[in-house]
């Protein structure tokens, strides 16, 4: 059969990327599991290794008196906004090189704006 590799090629691409198509989507919260081992959402809560994320939105970066940041982070001058967020979460280190963050995103844009949501409440 001529073209028959290419063509199982082509399908298995095709199943592929429809199969990723149809994952659901993870909410707000369920993308917040693979930051709650480092941050805690309530306010006053004992620092874990990262900050408390209580209140963030809107917040100046590197602001919570009771945690050490890196000095990138506090030098940068950021503050909080959904957009920063955004760019923070997607890659910490491309957004303020030197940052102590070590996480690598596995997101899809959508669950990004999810988490955040969450993390302003909005969700």
């Amino acid at each position: 059969m001529r073209g028959g590799p290419l063509i199982v090629l082509a399908l298995i691409a095709a199943v592929a990327s429809s199969t990723m198509a149809e994952e659901p989507l993870l909410s707000g919260e369920q993308a917040f599991a693979a930051c709650a081992g480092c941050h805690a959402l309530e306010a006053g809560a004992t620092q874990k290794i990262g900050p408390s994320l209580a209140g963030i939105v809107g917040a100046r970066a590197a602001s919570d008196s009771d945690y050490s940041y890196s000095p990138a982070l506090g030098e940068s001058g950021l503050t909080w906004t959904r957009e920063v967020l955004f760019a923070w979460i997607a890659g910490s280190e491309q957004l303020v090189p030197g940052s102590w963050m070590l996480y690598d995103n596995s997101l899809r844009a959508e669950e990004v704006q999810a988490l955040i949501d969450y993390l302003a409440n909005d969700d």
